[in-house]
């Protein structure tokens, strides 16, 4: 079969509906999901982009006619999804979004059982199966089966609520016209909170802003609303949830390793001693907020292929990327939007300051967000900053980085793009702009 080259990614499968992946596609993909996994149940559901409930009916045929029992739980988030696999132990899950890509993308996020994450090199495999057709023989087309989810699902994000008395909060929310619409106000009915919604109509054309949060202009129009009327925080989701923004009463977004300090501080109230992880790029200021917790900071590569295993390894309560994924022991070590809101909001419930002062208290370093750089000679450009920077103490876990006293750097290359991203940490402003400026003379040639 002529597949569309690149679309089975490291994370996921992707591409534009009707180009790359069409109906026969998708049908193939969920059969060659059937051939690699041979599992005997799976569960499956979808986003609420337009092409979502065609492409996973075709998807569920596949998988089928593969003989495989099949499960449509219909429109959830991706954690839904990530749920519905651990809570009753299906033997994978295939959930159908382009996360937070424009309306004309889809794809298709696969697991094995207990959510764990089909990716990189296995979903290059399942590609292989589909290009040569190379599907297992079955007796017969596995049941068809449908479940509503919601209920369960809306009890497990509230169970991560604290539920104590605390100040009284306005919370503004950003759904984006996105998935997590069908569960906010059940959740929000049962948190002790005002609040009010933005862009709360499913839309797959995602008319009311950008579906990526950190889109140009994407929350200025939530931005506004904090201010006007005097919220205490503001709430952003991406369109498929997996991920959630903070803003503070300012309108001022909270950096994603901020925000994990702060969970990480809730967590560490409710579990005293537990392991966190945070990745590599974050800032130095999230271990040594762990630390000042009583917490165990264990540091990852960058991505959730690379978080959930190392949560896994040591049982960590809680983990947080940069990017907005949150990660939870009791999830199933899975990421879930919803789930760090209701954290990140029992947390605030208990502060006697506003969230920019709790912001401002912890964000102590000056630190770049990742510069891209296209490089032909990826191996031979990270050979030269190792040979530059040979006074530094040196990890190679995800790229290079390199730590001094008063700065630190990373650079390590994409996994889907021919680029190198740079990180830079230091105790002033003025030193890191050098570094960063210094580093990316020797990236740029």
């Amino acid at each position: 079969m002529q597949v569309t080259p690149g679309i089975f990614k490291t994370y996921d499968i992707r591409g534009i509906w009707g180009k790359d992946l069409t109906p026969e596609i998708a049908k193939a993909i969920g059969k060659a999901y059937a051939t690699f996994l041979q599992p005997k149940r799976i569960v499956c559901g979808h986003d609420v982009r337009n092409s979502s409930p065609a492409l996973s009916e075709a998807l569920m045929d596949g998988m089928s006619s593969g003989g495989v029992e099949v499960t449509d739980i219909g429109l959830v988030t991706s954690d839904a999804l990530y749920f519905a696999v651990g809570k009753h132990g299906f033997d994978g899950g295939a959930m159908v979004t382009a996360s937070h890509n424009p309306p004309e993308w889809n794809g298709v996020k696969l697991t094995r059982d207990r959510a764990i994450p089909i990716v990189g090199d296995e979903n290059k495999t399942i590609g292989r199966i589909v290009e040569r057709e190379s599907f297992a023989s079955v007796d017969g087309p596995g049941k068809r089966l449908s479940f509503d989810i919601a209920a369960q699902y809306i009890a497990q994000v509230l169970s991560f609520s604290t539920h104590e008395a605390g100040r009284s909060m306005k919370v503004v929310i950003d759904a984006g016209n996105g998935t997590v619409i069908p569960f906010l106000p059940a959740i929000m009915a049962k948190l002790p909170f005002a609040w009010e919604g933005m862009n709360m109509t499913p839309d797959g054309n995602f008319p009311g802003r950008n579906p990526n949060p950190l889109a140009e202009g994407a929350l200025d129009g939530l931005q506004r609303r904090i201010v006007a009327t005097t919220a205490d925080v503001g709430v952003a989701f991406d369109a498929d949830a997996d991920r959630m923004f903070f803003l503070d009463e300012h309108g001022e977004r909270v950096l994603g390793d901020v925000l994990t300090a702060l969970l990480a501080k809730q967590f560490l109230r409710q579990h005293p001693g537990s392991t966190i992880v945070y990745n590599l790029i974050s800032s130095h200021m999230v271990p040594e907020e762990i630390l000042k917790a009583g917490g165990k900071p264990i540091r990852s590569a960058v991505g959730h292929a690379h978080m959930k295993p190392a949560m896994r390894q040591r049982q960590a309560v809680f983990g947080g990327e940069i990017s907005g994924h949150y990660f939870f022991r009791d999830h199933y070590y899975a990421d879930s939007g919803l789930i760090a809101m209701v954290v990140g909001l029992s947390y605030l419930n208990q502060q006697d300051k506003p969230l920019s002062e709790l912001v401002r208290e912890i964000d102590v370093y000056a630190h770049t967000a990742e510069v891209n750089s296209a490089v032909e000679d990826i191996p031979g450009t990270l050979a030269k900053i190792k040979a530059a920077y040979q006074g530094g103490q040196l990890d190679e876990t995800d790229g290079v980085t390199v730590e001094y006293r008063d700065w630190w750097f990373n650079v390590r290359p994409s996994n889907t793009e021919p680029l190198l991203r740079l990180s830079v940490e230091a105790k002033t402003p003025a030193e890191m702009e050098r570094r960063r400026d210094e580093i990316l003379r020797i990236i740029r040639g």
